[in-house]
């Protein structure tokens, strides 16, 4: 994927961004940028030079608000995915994609079922975590055997090997009769466990972070704020040196470049708006 193609999806996906951003403050909804989009912003002032993608979390009350205004409070040129409303949708979270863009799997060719997807940023619920250690480890284990049998049912082949994709193809057979949908309808089950007790403690448990490193305080993402991403403002986490340090440890070390790849690199090519 050329220079000229990652400066184009980060202006879509800024684009994106701003509509979900101007949604949230018309109707009151909390959204943190998170991960590695928080990171960009206090390291780099953005994007992470190398990658090019946007997460945000909500609280999983405004997280549900959302997916219900998403029909019609997002601008025509918008839409939201979930579970909910796409048959087989793999994915515990949901996304929001712009229409006429189109990302191509370079692994196409062994993967003919996988969707082609659109340019889009990924949205997160947070869901209460329970302060018992005996409890996280069980809601922990619940959510690491439903995310076994998505990834079971699901796959994908991530290189071009036939006989791993041959093996995996068989092992999905296993969970033939298992529809994606109740996998995903259970896993949010999980994740709302505990939403009825107020906890302290807040996790993004669909997160590909262990659930021990996302399980932290309420506080730390506290009174969301507004810090610089790129030419922007996006609100982000209130202890945001807390929140970064608990996920990344010393995160404004630079990692060594052979470890600095793009989220990008699973994509052969872009299309555009037409």
């Amino acid at each position: 994927m050329t220079v000229a193609e990652m400066k184009k999806i980060k202006d879509f996906q800024m684009e994106i961004m701003d509509e979900v951003h101007k949604v949230c403050v018309e109707n009151g909804l909390v959204y943190y940028i998170i991960g590695g989009t928080a990171l960009g912003a206090v390291r780099h002032g953005g994007f992470i030079p190398w990658d090019v993608d946007i997460d945000i979390a909500m609280p999983r009350r405004d997280y549900e608000q959302f997916e219900k205004f998403s029909a019609t409070k997002l601008d025509g040129r918008y839409f939201l995915k979930n579970y909910k409303n796409t048959p087989k949708y793999s994915y515990p979270h949901a996304r929001v994609g712009i229409k006429n863009t189109q990302l191509y799997d370079k692994l196409q060719d062994i993967n003919p079922k996988e969707e082609i997807l659109p340019i889009y940023i990924d949205i997160f619920p947070l869901d209460n975590a329970p302060a018992d250690e005996t409890l996280q480890q069980k809601q922990s284990k619940d959510i690491n055997r439903i995310r076994k049998q998505k990834y079971i049912k699901h796959a994908r082949c991530y290189r071009k090997d036939f006989k791993n994709l041959y093996i995996k193809k068989i092992l999905s057979l296993l969970l033939f009769w298992t529809d994606m949908n109740k996998l995903n309808a259970e896993f949010d089950a999980v994740c709302r466990r505990y939403e009825d007790v107020d906890t302290g403690l807040l996790c993004s448990m669909a997160s590909h972070y262990k659930y021990s490193k996302q399980c932290m305080p309420a506080s730390v993402y506290g009174k969301p704020q507004l810090i610089k991403f790129e030419n922007r403002e996006y609100y982000a986490p209130e202890k945001l040196d807390d929140y970064l340090t608990r996920i990344y440890g010393d995160y404004m070390k630079l990692p060594p470049e052979e470890e600095r790849q793009s989220n990008l690199e699973l994509f052969t090519k872009v299309v555009f708006d037409k």
